[in-house]
Formats: C-alpha cells, structure tokens, sequence
C-alpha cells in the first residue's frame, strides 16, 4: 500500500461479497458498475483480491445498499459497517432519499455509482485519502483528486 494509503480497523473474513439493492434496473446496474471496480483490483502478482457483486432482488443477503432518509450532517451517503473482533459480518451503505440522484453524471444530482464506489471502498476497509484533519490536503499529484477515496471526489464529479 503507498504511504498515503490508509485503512480502517476491520477486513471481511471472505473474498466473495454480495450485496443486494431494491433499484431500479439502470441503478442497479450502477451499483453493480461500482462493485465491479473493486472487484478489478488485483493484488502485485495479478490475483484477485475481493469479488464484489449485486445478487438477484429475489436472493437475500446481509449486505444492503439502500435509500434511506434523515442521515443527518449534511451527509449524501454513510457506510455502515457490522465488524466483530475486526472482522466485517456485514455492511448497509445508505444514500440519502433526500437528495436527487442520477445514473451517470447530472447537473445538480449525485451520480450513484460514484458514490456507491467511494462507500464501497469504506466498506472494504479503506479511509480516505488526505483526511481534512491531517491539514494536509491533497499531495496534488496528477491522481490525487481523481481518487475515488478522496473525501470530496464524489461532490466534485457528481455536480
């Protein structure tokens, strides 16, 4: 991991992860574009590293993305994870109903597939890169701002 990287305290005890959403067809299809990133991640020697992926509406599972009111501060999104003894039993990643949301990027709406990556990645036990209290900021490399995990990355790209 470079420097920068950080982690939260949990890892799930399984490599395969589903997640259900009760979604439209096109935002579930979103969703699924979302895992699928995560799901492209390799370990330095070409392995893959965790598969991430929306079951059938009629499968049920512990891990839930979902629309869900009242998240409060302001949040558009909020990964909730279940950790036991550091080791992930599930995860809800909630997005605010309140908000307008779109499927691709929109003018005055969240894209849902880049917020549900950015939660994704929290959900697999990645923080965010240059924490606003670090008061570092961003290193301004070529990349840093493109970072999905960059705190304000999905506000950026999804307005």
């Amino acid at each position: 991991m470079p420097a920068s990287a950080k982690s939260l305290p949990y890892r799930w005890y399984k490599t395969s992860i589903p997640f259900n959403c009760y979604f439209s067809a096109n935002q579930r299809a979103a969703v699924t574009r979302a895992c699928g990133k995560w799901s492209d991640v390799r370990t330095t020697n070409g392995k893959q590293m965790l598969s991430l992926y929306v079951v059938q509406d009629s499968v049920t599972v512990d891990n839930v993305v979902k629309f869900e009111s009242g998240l409060g501060f302001g949040r558009v999104a909020y990964c909730l994870p279940n950790p036991e003894k550091g080791e992930l039993q599930a995860v809800t990643i909630k997005l605010e109903s309140g908000k307008k949301w779109s499927v691709g990027k929109a003018k005055g709406c969240y894209d849902i597939q880049t917020i549900v990556q950015h939660e994704l990645g929290h959900a697999i036990g990645i923080a965010h890169c240059h924490e606003a209290s670090e008061g570092s900021g961003p290193c301004w490399s070529a990349t840093c701002l493109k970072n999905v995990m960059y705190p304000e990355q999905t506000i950026r790209t999804s307005h």
